[in-house]
């Protein structure tokens, strides 16, 4: 016999212990809630099966494959697009062909004879039949009302006080005939209980129920799971996968042979000890369901569900309905309240108090910024209005704008940035910039203490923080706004909240600021890409045209951020070989000090002294770097440095080409390698930072004879290196040199 197993939901209403699995993965005795269920439709003769998967699918597919090991083959379907209930099955017409079959939530919790159900379905000859059971809530599930052959006579969905005529609910668990595949769409998501069944009872099909006895809960929000787990424990609900198997049953609590409990701990009533446990001296677990969770001595947890990684250290109190999801870490000392969720990979530290949920994000998501202020996520799941609200809150300065482009949700977001800044006390502004780089420029002309810009591209956001100068938020700026995800700033009496200001015309006395930098572009000729850098260069007086051989071409990065160069002679002039340009171009326009960003190449300072000229290097430099470069900031982003450089090559007496000036510059190359450690990576950074004239600014830099090589931490267990020489093979050699060198101090 055959079954349809739909298995794609998320789960919202199972947050946070649906956010890094799929709910019928939800581990329940030790396996997942979907093997009991295959473990269940192969006893009763079930032994073709077909799953319907959308959220997380490789993690049910990696888990059952072919279904060989359950004494089953089991096929897959994948939604891209969800298509509803019955739609799923519609995509399983191959798989069932000209049989009936039964189809059933991969969530349920049940114990029925399933293959009496297929017999009940034959002899009726029914089009469709729907298992049913008696509900004290039936106003959360679609009623289904019969006659007394139980033959379905109309259905109310999920209906109000007034609408409750029948405790008879829709378990979600059918057998169809295949002549019912003809009456669902292909085009549109279709359900079974709202829409396939009203419209098979309106053209008279033949629908009929069946209400066994046995058991069945639909497990789909903590509180349902919980009770399906106390329902093992009181044997309401048998486990067939269970049986044979070596458990420990005490006292109505279940501890896995594969948990580990000191002597004089204590396992209440209604205690589940999942495999992977450890629950040390002195703890006390009643009512609780820890699925891996690892307690240290002295802890006290009560009605609560603890996933896989949790760590609760010493003396910690967790009272009633506490729901800690996966990787959760709680210092020594600390007690939650009754009813709080936190989200996996939170961290609460030791001797908290925790009162309130930490809903931060979903899934893997923890706001860490990246190089260059940025913070990246993905729309709904981890970057949320919520989270944005709580950062602005968060944020400091006193003046505060955002701007936004790409989507809805990028604004909506935006506008919760505002809303949480106002909300502190901050004057905020809206502002009109359509690029990030433009944005910082605006925030820097207008005097903002803190700009936001959101940049959408689909479900993938990108945020840009830039501070006073327009450059990344300072760390400490970014500190606090990550660690908003897990705390709320105090509130502000109501007098002292401010709403946001239109700023308008930001974008435009941004571009006119870039467009001092250059003077008159008259006479020249080159192709670009960007629109936003097109009319900039056109306002100078450039003449733009299509790409072509032996015309100059500017490439901007999407985020403005990011030049490089296609010469006349179609060769790539990357970002650090435009800023060696721009040191040369202004020390001989008879400056005499240039500033850079701190990663700029060495090749800079080499540069500098054959013109008898300096380089101040951000972060490195301190104020006077800061000075300087609020009067010259042509190194900030892609546009400044095009509209500078250029501007200073029109102006020179002698006409050289773009080629011709790149070539004129010293050699450089870089060479790159990432490789990762099985040891702290930050000791290892520790030990290079202790070699003479190592430099600490930005990762370690370190100077031989011909190179500089620089090691930065790119990730956890992590490092990249970049070596710069004259030469290629000097650089090569250098990189492999020091990797091998970390490697070295990685073993030991």
């Amino acid at each position: 016999m055959k079954a349809i197993i739909l298995a794609g939901g998320e789960g919202t209403r199972l947050r946070p212990l649906s956010l890094m699995k799929p709910k019928p993965m939800l581990s329940f005795f030790g396996r997942p809630l979907l093997e009991h269920l295959v473990v269940l439709l192969k006893n009763c003769g079930y032994t073709e099966l077909c799953m319907t998967l959308h959220y997380l699918p490789e993690l049910i597919r990696g888990h059952f494959g072919s279904g060989e090991g359950w004494g089953v083959s089991i096929e897959y379907r994948l939604e891209t697009i969800p298509a509803g209930t019955a739609g799923s099955v519609l995509a399983c017409a191959d798989f069932i062909g000209g049989e009936d079959v039964l189809i059933l939530s991969g969530d349920a919790a049940c114990s029925f004879d399933l293959r009496a159900m297929m017999e009940k379905h034959r002899l009726s000859g029914a089009d469709a039949t729907i298992l049913t059971q008696p509900c004290q809530t039936p106003s959360e599930y679609g009623l289904v009302v019969t006659d007394r052959e139980d033959r379905v006579l109309s259905f109310v969905e999920k209906p109000g006080p007034e609408r409750i005529v029948s405790d008879r609910v829709n378990t979600g668990i059918y057998v169809i005939s295949p002549s019912v595949l003809s009456e669902i769409p292909w085009d549109r998501s279709f359900d079974f209980g709202a829409e396939l069944f009203p419209l098979l009872l309106k053209k008279k099909r033949h629908l009929q129920t069946w209400q066994p006895e046995g058991y069945w809960n639909d497990v789909g929000t903590g509180e349902a799971y919980h009770q399906s787990c106390r329902d093992v424990l009181s044997g309401l609900l048998p486990l067939p996968a269970l049986q044979g198997e070596e458990q420990r049953f005490s006292g109505r609590s279940w501890i896995s042979p594969e948990a580990i409990v000191a002597r004089d701990a204590f396992i209440g009533p209604g205690a589940v000890v999942g495999p992977g446990s450890r629950v040390g001296a002195g703890c006390r677990v009643t009512d609780s369901v820890l699925n891996g969770a690892i307690l240290e001595p002295g802890c006290r947890v009560e009605g609560s569900i603890l996933e896989k990684g949790v760590l609760l250290g010493m003396d910690t109190v967790l009272e009633r309905d506490c729901v800690l999801a996966e990787g959760v870490t709680i210092g020594a000392d600390s007690t939650l309240r009754a009813g709080v969720r936190l989200w996996p990979g939170t961290l609460i530290p030791e001797g908290s108090l925790v009162r309130q949920s930490v809903t931060h994000s979903s899934r893997f998501y923890r706001p860490h910024f990246v190089e260059g202020g940025r913070l990246a996520g993905e729309a709904v799941r981890e970057l949320t209005p919520e989270l944005l609200t709580r950062m602005g809150r968060a944020a400091s300065g006193a003046r505060i704008a955002a701007s936004a482009v790409g989507g809805g949700y990028a604004r909506l977001l935006a506008e919760a940035f505002l809303l949480g800044a106002g909300a502190s006390g901050r004057q905020t502004y809206r502002m009109d910039a359509s690029l990030p780089a433009l944005c910082a420029q605006a925030g820097a002309l207008f005097g903002m203490d803190l700009t936001l810009f959101v940049q959408q591209k689909g479900a993938q956001l990108l945020l840009f923080f830039t501070g006073p100068e327009g450059l990344p938020a300072a760390r400490k700026e970014q500190r606090c706004l990550e660690a908003a995800a897990y705390s709320d700033a105090a509130p502000v009496p109501a007098d002292r909240c401010l709403s946001a200001l239109w700023l308008t015309g930001a974008e435009e006395a941004a571009a006119a600021s870039l467009l001092s930098f250059s003077g008159s572009l008259n006479g020249l000729r080159l192709s670009c890409t960007d629109r936003t850098l097109q009319r900039l260069l056109s306002r100078a007086g450039a003449e733009l045209a299509a790409p072509e051989e032996g015309l100059p071409q500017l490439l901007l990065s999407e985020d403005g951020y990011q030049l490089s160069l296609l010469d006349e002679t179609g060769r790539l002039r990357s970002w650090d070989q435009l800023l060696c340009a721009l040191v040369k171009a202004e020390l001989q326009s008879g400056e005499r000090a240039i500033v850079l960003p701190y990663s700029a190449p060495a090749a800079a300072e080499h540069i500098a002294q054959e013109e008898n000229g300096t380089v101040y290097r951000l972060e490195r430099d301190g104020e006077e770097a800061l000075r300087l470069f609020r009067q010259r900031p042509w190194c900030r982003d892609g546009l400044s440095l095009a509209l500078r450089l250029l501007g200073l090559l029109r102006k020179r007496e002698e006409t050289l080409s773009l080629a011709d000036f790149f070539d004129s510059l010293p050699d450089f190359h870089i060479s790159e390698c990432v490789l990762r450690t099985d040891g702290p990576d930050a000791a290892i950074l520790g030990k290079l930072a202790q070699e003479d004239q190592a430099e600490t600014v930005s990762g370690v830099l370190l100077r031989e004879e011909g190179c500089t090589v620089t090691v930065r931490r790119r990730g956890m267990g992590e490092l990249r290196i970049l070596a710069e020489s004259a030469s290629a093979e000097l650089a090569e050699e250098f990189c492999a040199r020091l990797e091998r060198q970390i490697r070295e101090l990685d073993r030991h």
